[in-house]
């Protein structure tokens, strides 16, 4: 393709070459011509009011009065012919600032502060569609959602995870609750009180979302895993980074922790830069954690030890794997973490990071189909043990 794109630049910037020169031709002609109009009409009253001087007794102080006030009067009018280029320029931008303008805002939601404790989370009768339009007449609109009748319960200290194919709307689901978008119908709620009726702020601030997409600033590695939190230490960022298993490898970067990564976050690996972002949300503690996808594009023993910093347990070889003292910690056994005492959603295409889960909704065509553990699921014999064989084949 890379003909294809050249040839697809050379236009464009054409297209720009050809609206520069046009634009340079109208102003290379509109000084001359202001300039010769204004020479010939100063030129044309200096010859009428030496005639009226001369023929028609009017005083040379009243010429030389207004010949000053047309003089002044040049400067202005010749502004007003570049005037015309500017406002086309401000025309153009504007039109692309006014669209952003014209987005809707957000809505800041109620004003019930956020429970301290919160002890669970429920979506109940819960319907989405992307293109809802309010028309409630519509059959059709009625008809086609893209999640529907979603019910399901997370209590503290429980991991609840969902499953599917691609396209069965699972990162959907896990966008409605720190309501990136709202639901089409149906409710979202924490403590049984509808999450509309929280301060957005509160809400969002009481939820640590882990995405597949990994999103990195062109600052240091402190300040990405730091980014969200107010007034930590320097000494809870590198227990955080332990906690990620990130440790060992930011003290093996050019400047440690004061490496500066750029967006792309080329210097890292996909394992180490999923581990900045789990060492952001240890450093948050936040008691509702998602988890979008958070192993889907890495490898075997990335994935393993990203498991073994959210879940603890597994093999006890935390020091070996930059974890340090922190690995040791939760190396014991049992549910630890970053997943320890908190709700928890794992949105996961892999399922060996879903097997500790207490409960597994597998979604298709954005319904709930089956649920229940990793073992009832097995023994159902349905599309939860299609994907794993799937998997494992």
């Amino acid at each position: 393709m890379e003909e294809f794109e050249i040839s697809r630049f050379k236009k464009l910037s054409d297209n720009l070459y050809r609206f520069f020169m046009r634009m340079t031709k109208i102003r290379g002609l509109t000084v001359p011509f202001v300039e010769l109009i204004g020479g010939i009409s100063v030129a044309a009253i200096i010859f009428i009011g030496g005639l009226q001087v001369i023929k028609f007794g009017y005083t040379p102080g009243n010429f030389f009065s207004f010949l000053t006030a047309i003089l002044l009067l040049y400067e202005p009018v010749k502004s007003l012919s570049r005037l015309n280029n500017s406002l086309q320029e401000g025309i153009a931008a504007g039109t692309r600032i006014f669209g952003i303008l014209d987005e809707k805002q957000e809505e800041t939601g109620g004003h019930k502060p956020m429970p301290k404790d919160i002890n669970f989370l429920e979506i109940k009768n819960l319907y989405f569609r992307y293109d809802f339009c309010g028309e409630q007449n519509d059959k059709d609109q009625k008809e086609h959602f893209d999640l529907k009748n979603i019910n399901m319960k997370i209590d503290k200290g429980d991991i609840a995870a969902v499953v599917g194919f691609s396209g069965a709307g699972k990162s959907t689901l896990s966008m409605l609750i720190p309501r990136f978008y709202e639901p089409t119908a149906g409710e979202i709620n924490i403590n049984g009180i509808n999450i509309n009726e929280f301060n957005l702020k509160e809400l969002r601030d009481s939820i640590s979302y882990v995405s597949q997409n990994v999103v990195l600033f062109n600052e240091t590695v402190k300040f990405n895993i730091e980014y969200g939190t107010d007034g930590k230490s320097m000494e809870e960022i590198v227990n955080a980074a332990k906690l990620a298993f990130a440790d060992e490898f930011i003290k093996n970067l050019p400047q440690g922790y004061d490496t500066i990564v750029d967006e792309a976050g080329l210097r890292l690996s996909g394992g180490e830069k999923q581990r900045i972002l789990i060492a952001r949300a240890f450093l948050k503690d936040a008691p509702i954690l998602i988890l979008d996808e958070a192993t889907s594009s890495l490898d075997g023993e990335s994935e393993k030890k990203i498991q073994r910093a959210l879940f603890g347990g597994g093999s006890g070889d935390g020091e070996n794997n930059g974890g340090g003292d922190a690995g040791k910690t939760y190396a014991a056994g049992g549910l630890g973490g970053l997943c320890r005492n908190k709700i928890v959603l794992i949105i996961a295409h892999r399922l060996s990071t879903v097997k500790q889960a207490n409960t597994i909704y597998v979604l298709e065509k954005g319904e709930i189909v089956e649920s229940g553990s990793h073992d009832d699921l097995i023994k159902k014999d349905g599309i939860y043990k299609n994907l794993l064989l799937k998997q494992m084949g």
